[in-house]
């Protein structure tokens, strides 16, 4: 007879998969949160900040010695239901709230993390399984939400989070109200390991769980990015579940190897070849934490304090890389910014080769803590199948013959406003307004971290029922977008000159058919050019590529004011400033101008494309203002 009790979760199980999944949520909520800070007050104020959120775990030890380890454990849990409710519910929501509720998920990581060296979860490669099998659901509940992080939303989405968080309260009730062990404390070295769990999760944001990185890489959608991420951590728990800690160093560190080498990888392939590898890496990373974590294999559950210091420095350490990244985007790291995902795949390694021995204790009777993390991913697949299979290619109707169109150039801020919310749905809004033929976005993200980890691209393509060309500028997860509603004739993207940087720019180009008449649609985001001729190089590049082709339009965030000699090179190319031609000259673009007039927007077009109601629309969804004009084929 086939005893159901080992396939039943421990409460163990539930709480750290439901705490994973709320947890990582937040941290993607809260990284947005931070780069708006460092908008509004700077950088040392958001590096601040983000040291003392992901450093929390280290106050967790002072919390048990003035609560007790069960209050420490309730507190620590009840903070973080209340605070994510709150995050789910005030909106906009406040940077100290996003705040307030990582520190509570990661003093509830702290009180899991040192249980996990329990018998019950045989020395923590059980909590591995957990913590994968929760960012498999986050990642589900992603590609069901579009790719838009629930937290963000309101309406009938939010009943997800409360459901997470009851399922969560109910598990934590389970463990504390059961018999408390003792707590003994180990050497710093055989914890020193859990800190694997940031890099980890440094990979998870960076690459490996980041949907919207896939959907850019394989051309594909929110749904098969979600496929692609989703199998790769189901695989991940299966491998640690067969494997637990039982790995040989020896082993380890060919599988350290071989997943710096995919890493390493990764950011250059496409296609079906980014697939295969996105799905390997997770499992080999997957299989190194949960030897990292098995380390040790004491039946005693070490004490918080030790393992609150293992997890700071794993956090720290997924902060630093996770903000130097972004930083590298925008401003060149003097190595290769592969050298920080292939350090931290290195670094599981590393905590995957410590030292082990073997367990004293046999396993808790009657329970099989590999249960749920081996069993959950099939049948979460089949759910994942069901929800997301019905998604389907945007339909776009054809336009017909008309003469006319009218284009929305706008600079979107990688989706984040000047508070740090990621705000997808107020973009739309604004586009819509104008009931657009055509938009030329700049800054869009797919997939940066400080954009809420999003890919506006799609989410934009789906909501406003428009084809979209994308041209990738900085990295592969940050670019150029043009959507439009007629057929595409033609497409092209062309890389602009480097010159002294500091960021890689390019431009994105499309044809179309008005009324039998082919039409160019160029969109771009050039330097700034203070100090250097770059800006001079990368108009050169555009005028040379599409300076000389009939019934065209360039437009994009061209970094450049009215009065800079750059306007001469458009001009002399035959192109018009429509905002000179027919709107206010004088008129910002710039949601809160530096000086009046402050407008490095622009829009031009050839002469023999009539151009007439000019707008610069106003909305609080980007730094920038969204231009707009009709545009008529004579």
């Amino acid at each position: 007879m086939i005893d159901l009790r080992r396939f039943t979760p421990g409460a163990a199980t539930v709480a750290t998969a439901a705490g994973t999944a709320l947890g990582v949520a937040l941290i993607r909520l809260f990284i947005p949160l931070t780069f708006g800070l460092r908008e509004t007050r700077g950088t040392l104020p958001a590096a601040a900040l983000a040291t003392f959120v992901f450093a929390a775990p280290l106050a967790y030890p002072g919390l048990a010695w003035a609560l007790g380890p069960r209050g420490a454990r309730l507190a620590s849990a009840a903070g973080l239901g209340v605070a994510t409710l709150g995050v789910q519910f005030v909106h906009p929501v406040p940077v100290w709230l996003g705040a307030v509720a990582v520190v509570f998920a990661l003093f509830s990581w702290t009180f899991l993390l040192a249980d996990a060296r329990s018998v019950r979860f045989e020395g923590g490669t059980g909590f591995a399984a957990a913590a994968i099998l929760g960012m498999a659901l986050d990642t589900v509940v992603q590609g069901f939400a579009g790719g838009w992080d629930i937290l963000w939303q309101t309406g009938p989405v939010a009943t997800w989070t409360v459901m997470v968080v009851g399922v969560f309260a109910l598990a934590i009730w389970r463990l504390v109200t059961g018999p408390d062990e003792r707590t003994r404390e180990v050497g710093l070295a055989r914890v020193l390991p859990m800190a694997a769990l940031g890099s980890f999760l440094a990979l998870q944001i960076l690459i490996l769980g980041n949907v919207a990185f896939v959907d850019a890489a394989i051309g594909g959608s929110v749904a098969a990015g979600t496929a692609v991420v989703f199998a790769g951590q189901s695989a991940a728990c299966v491998a640690i579940g067969v494997l637990g800690a039982r790995s040989r160093a020896g082993v380890a560190a060919v599988g350290t190897g071989a997943l710096v080498l995919v890493t390493w990888a990764i950011p250059g392939l496409h296609g079906v070849g980014l697939a295969v590898a996105m799905v390997a890496g997770s499992t080999m990373a997957g299989a190194m934490l949960g030897t990292a974590l098995g380390r040790g294999g004491e039946p005693d559950r070490p004490g918080a304090r030790r393992t609150a210091m293992a997890l700071a420095i794993g956090m720290v350490g997924f902060a630093a890389v996770v903000f130097a990244d972004q930083i590298d985007a925008v401003s060149p790291l003097p190595f290769d910014p592969r050298v920080l995902t292939a350090a931290t795949a290195a670094a599981i390694g590393l905590a995957a080769m410590a030292p082990a021995r073997r367990p004293t204790a046999a396993r808790a009777p009657g329970r099989d803590p590999f249960a749920l993390p081996l069993m959950a991913p099939l049948v979460m697949l089949a759910v994942a199948a069901l929800v997301l299979g019905d998604t389907a290619p945007v339909r776009v109707p054809d336009r017909g013959t008309e003469l006319s169109l009218r284009l929305v150039s706008w600079n979107v801020h990688a989706g984040v406003d000047a508070m740090g919310q990621v705000a997808p749905d107020r973009i739309a809004g604004a586009i819509e307004a104008q009931a657009p033929d055509v938009v030329v976005l700049q800054e869009v993200s797919r997939g940066w971290p400080i954009g809420g980890g999003l890919d506006l691209a799609s989410w934009l393509s789906d909501r406003l029922g428009m084809r979209y060309v994308w041209a990738p500028a900085a990295d592969g997860r940050f670019g150029n977008l043009i959507l439009t509603r007629f057929p595409i004739v033609e497409r092209d993207m062309v890389e602009l000159p480097y010159g002294a940087g500091p960021q890689q720019r390019s431009a994105v180009a499309i044809e179309f058919e008005v009324a039998g008449t082919t039409l160019t649609v160029v969109g771009t985001h050039l330097e700034t050019g203070t100090g250097t001729d770059t800006r001079a190089q990368q108009i050169a590049a555009l005028t040379r590529a599409f300076g000389d082709r009939p019934h065209t339009v360039i437009a994009g965030d061209m970094n450049m004011q009215p009065g800079d000699d750059d306007v001469a090179a458009f001009t002399g190319a035959g192109l018009v400033s429509v905002q000179d031609a027919i709107g206010v000259p004088s008129e910002p673009t710039a949601r809160d101008p530096v000086f009046p007039g402050d407008r490095v927007d622009w829009i031009f077009a050839t002469s023999d494309l009539r151009t007439s109601e000019f707008e610069i629309a106003h909305s609080d969804a980007s730094d920038h203002l969204p231009l707009a004009v009709t545009i008529t084929v004579d």
